[in-house]
């Protein structure tokens, strides 16, 4: 099992996603653990998966210009 430090708020009753890989990646909570190590394909797709769910969670369907891009495939770009 995979602890972090949404441990707290779980045990405090809070929903939460924990949303991290398994296993970790090498730089995992090292000095080096910045954003020069992100895979920003990975980065968009997610930004664009959490997007479109907070859109139908809200509720706000009605009030988007055009539709959300659908997430990507490694190698290919995806727009936000």
């Amino acid at each position: 099992m995979i602890q972090d430090d949404h441990v707290p708020f779980m045990h405090r009753g809070v929903e939460v996603l924990h949303i991290i890989p398994s296993p970790f990646p090498r730089v995992w909570h090292e000095m080096t653990d910045d954003g020069e190590h992100l895979d920003m394909d990975t980065v968009k797709d997610w930004a664009v998966l959490t997007t479109a769910w907070m859109v139908g969670a809200l509720g706000l369907e009605n009030h988007l210009e055009g539709p959300l891009p659908a997430p990507g495939r490694r190698g290919t770009k995806t727009e936000l």
